[in-house]
């Protein structure tokens, strides 16, 4: 049973209505100073990921590649289109302009692709541990809570892509995870880190990179990792 997964989207889809609904009481200065210093925890996590690193080597190259395949691919834009079509037909009354809905696309990616969400789902589909998904929840949920006073109950709807690609890699984690070597899971949490520092210099406006091209990095990092051992 995936306890875990369930009580994350839970938590997102809670943080996005009380966000929503505590917004208009907040000052505007007040929900500025706590989106920039998400960026500031964003930006701890991204450094804890990183130093986790096996090889920089496969690393860099992972993150090249997932960056050129996901430009090429124009992934972030396609997303952004997809979900500011859904905001429009459903939540016309939220008004997201470019710049929130480029903040809500850094918020789906934070939630549905970050290290910490598919090893945390697919190490408790493997061993029945949900310790690590279920701390993410907490941190999801504040997340959540912070960016919906910016952004609205528009938010919450990112419960839905969240479970299922979290429940997709808790059901695969009993065919995947006999195949990846801890060196494996040290690179991916390392280009985890790069994907959020990516999020967090977006979030403190210190950086226009798309965050979303970087996805495909998390995938190349296993096969990269064990031709690199196989070469050196």
């Amino acid at each position: 049973m995936p306890i875990g997964v369930i009580t994350d989207a839970s938590m997102v889809a809670l943080g996005g209505l009380i966000g929503a609904a505590l917004g208009p009481r907040l000052k505007d200065n007040i929900k500025t100073g706590l989106n920039q210093f998400f960026g500031f925890i964003a930006l701890a996590i991204a450094i804890t990921l990183v130093i986790k690193v096996n090889t920089l080597a496969v690393v860099a190259l992972s993150a090249i590649l997932g960056m050129l395949i996901g430009t090429i691919l124009n992934m972030e834009d396609h997303v952004s289109n997809f979900f500011s079509g859904i905001n429009k037909k459903f939540f016309s009354s939220s008004g997201l302009d470019d710049e929130k809905m480029a903040q809500f696309t850094t918020l789906l990616v934070l939630c549905c692709t970050s290290g910490t969400g598919i090893f945390g789902s697919m190490n408790e589909g493997l061993s029945g541990d949900s310790s690590v998904i279920i701390t993410k929840a907490i941190l999801d949920f504040f997340t959540v809570m912070i960016f919906a006073t910016l952004l609205g109950s528009f938010t919450a709807i990112i419960a839905i892509p969240q479970i299922i690609i979290l429940l997709v890699c808790f059901f695969a984690a009993r065919l995947i995870m006999p195949l990846i070597t801890p060196e494996m899971l040290a690179n991916f949490s390392a280009v985890g880190g790069i994907l959020e520092l990516a999020i967090a210099f977006r979030i403190l406006k210190l950086s226009s990179i798309k965050a979303v091209n970087i996805i495909p990095a998390l995938i190349l990092v296993f096969p990269l990792t064990s031709l690199w051992g196989i070469i050196f």
